[in-house]
């Protein structure tokens, strides 16, 4: 009786952690009544108009998906951006069931802290066996306050599938078995899929994670090394992820044969500094004197790290645990194994000056073409919730079973208050002022004819460019229009000038560069 009554505490408490992430973070942002959605009037709706877009090509309505409807004629435009290919399912699904393209993106949005809690939950519990702590830990990874400073990036919000890794990189690495070095690479794969600079930045811990292994268990790899069968299954799993991955790759490869990479230079600024992680995002109820720490850099906004008081006390607990208990050698091999994947991630994710190790990584094919650095945060709060899990796991396996959920109750309030942001200071837009923007835009164009030409032309602009643009965009997106209109994260050569200021003049500059005639544009004002 007192087992079931355990296993039955242990499923409450499971979907009471998932309550806790929607409330004091999902739907914080949200409100109850779907009021806002994540973000601003600029990326937030970008990446909406991605997911859109992906949902569109799914039902056929589109005939590409690369060479996408905006910035018309540019060729494989999405490549100049994220897709967010891999999470587009889940958003379609809201739109299969009625929703509007807002609201199926809001509820998008609330399933990824969803999935990003169960993700982390599952992969806790392997490792600590205890409910309580994977929970604790789970909240963090998928709730913590240093995600303020993410909330307005929507790519970075699918993140499951990185737990999931680290999951399958240790069960690899207990007996070599090489389906779950497939599922270790697939789940890269997925997260590239999802969001291109977290699966890229993943490969690095992945890569110390078996890098370590290697030196901590030789002997194994030094037997298994010597099977051709073991070696054949490796390769295999490499070429087929391989495979899978070139149909999102290679459009990518043939953009940067055209705009070509950032130099080190143009990104260091970029990178975190130690003050980057004691620096916190406005509204905190806790830390309100960490807000201004680092205001003096460059993306000062994108450089507010902080994960809660809760998060760095525990980290700092895990690594001197582990190091005495390795000095003691009463450690397990896992837990040796996570502590240097934890460190060599951060040590070369951090900047002193001008000084990063990551200028090894910037070498690596690919790297070169990610800019925001401090996206890093975003993989680095597993090990954050690992430490949480851990130092906790401590206190619960000192007490008796019946005392542990009270115990539990108090250290997930002390969780929910470090990481709490106050609603009206977080990064999020009213969305009836974007479809407000838009159906004015969509009256306008109604009479254009499908698979018209737009240019949005405003006759004066109070406020961002690139969100007049975006509502030209999704207007269209609307109305099944092409536009010369276009945001990303980057523009085609000759674009910039109609981008910063859509008049007649710019319109005819990058007209005459794609050698576009001028009659078969509707211009909108």
């Amino acid at each position: 009786m007192q087992t079931q009554q355990y296993n039955f505490i242990n499923n409450s408490t499971f979907f009471l952690g998932l309550l806790v992430c929607l409330f004091f973070f999902g739907l914080n942002i949200t409100g109850f009544s779907l009021i806002y959605f994540p973000g601003d009037l600029g990326d937030a709706r970008f990446n909406n108009y991605l997911l859109e877009h992906a949902f569109q090509f799914f039902c056929g309505n589109l005939d590409s998906f690369w060479s996408a409807p905006y910035m018309f004629p540019e060729k494989n435009i999405i490549a100049f951006s994220d897709n967010l290919l891999g999470s587009a399912p889940f958003y379609s699904i809201f739109r299969i069931f009625g929703q509007d393209r807002e609201t199926a993106f809001q509820y998008w949005f609330l399933l990824m802290i969803c999935l990003n809690y169960c993700s982390c939950y599952f992969l806790l519990k392997y490792l600590f066996k205890n409910p309580f702590a994977a929970i604790l830990g789970a909240i963090v990874y998928s709730c913590s306050l240093a995600l303020q400073s993410q909330v307005g990036h929507a790519q970075t919000l699918p993140r499951f599938a990185i737990p999931i890794a680290i999951w399958m990189g240790l069960l690899f690495i207990e007996n070599l078995n090489p389906n779950y070095f497939f599922a270790m690479v697939l789940s890269i794969v997925f997260q590239i899929y999802c969001g291109i600079y977290l699966g890229f930045m993943l490969f690095i811990p992945i890569a110390f994670l078996v890098l370590t292994s290697f030196f901590v268990k030789r002997n194994l790899y030094l037997a298994k090394i010597k099977e051709f069968k073991w070696w054949r299954s490796i390769l295999i799993s490499l070429t087929l992820n391989i495979l899978i991955l070139i149909p999102l790759i290679y459009p990518y490869i043939k953009r940067a044969e055209i705009s070509g990479f950032y130099s080190y230079h143009e990104i260091v600024q970029n990178i975190p500094t130690i003050k980057s992680y004691f620096f916190s995002s406005p509204g905190s109820l806790f830390w309100g004197k960490l807000e201004h720490t680092a205001d003096e850099y460059s993306s000062f906004w994108n450089h507010r790290l902080f994960p809660g008081g809760v998060a760095c006390i525990s980290i700092f607990m895990f690594f001197v645990i582990v190091v005495y208990k390795i000095y003691r050698k009463k450690n397990s091999l896992r837990t040796i194994i996570l502590l240097f994947t934890c460190f060599f991630t951060f040590l070369f994710f951090i900047r002193i000056n001008e000084f990063s190790f990551y200028k090894l990584i910037f070498k690596i094919p690919g790297f070169g073409s990610m800019r925001a650095l401090q996206r890093i945060i975003n993989i680095e709060l597993i090990f954050y919730a690992v430490a949480v899990a851990f130092v906790f796991n401590f206190f619960f396996n000192t007490m008796k079973r019946r005392n542990q959920f009270s115990l539990f109750i108090f250290l997930m309030s002390i969780i929910i208050i470090d990481n709490l942001c106050i609603s009206t200071s977080t990064h999020r837009v009213e969305k009836s002022i974007s479809q407000k923007r838009i159906n004015n835009l969509v009256y306008k164009m109604k009479n254009i004819t499908k698979n018209g030409i737009v240019s949005y032309e405003p006759d004066s602009m109070t406020s961002f460019p690139h969100e007049y643009q975006l509502d030209a965009m999704l207007a269209s997106q609307s109305l099944s229009l092409k536009c010369l209109n276009g945001y990303s994260a980057n523009s085609p050569e000759g674009f910039s000038f109609y981008w910063d200021n859509p008049n007649e003049e710019n319109r005819n500059v990058w007209l005459n560069l794609k050698h576009l005639p001028l009659k078969k544009i509707n211009i909108i004002h």
